[in-house]
């Protein structure tokens, strides 16, 4: 099934497209695909990944949680 949801967000939307976004940050459809292609994750997609989670930790009540990067 995770497949199918990347095979949606990469091949039916426009490049331009925000997958993700966490207050003034966002990472697109384009900038996934570099990220594919490159094989590493860079700093910008782990801050924007960690606040997003941050983010849904807090609206559902469990701020105690803690994320490390690895």
């Amino acid at each position: 099934s995770e497949l199918t949801v990347l095979i949606e967000v990469l091949w039916n939307r426009r490049t331009s497209s925000t997958i993700l976004r966490c207050d003034r940050k966002s990472i697109d459809v384009i900038s996934f695909c570099d990220l594919a292609e490159e094989r590493y994750i860079d700093n910008f997609v782990t801050d924007v990944c960690i606040c997003k989670f941050i983010e849904e930790s807090t609206i559902q009540g469990r701020e105690d949680i803690l994320y490390f990067p690895t």
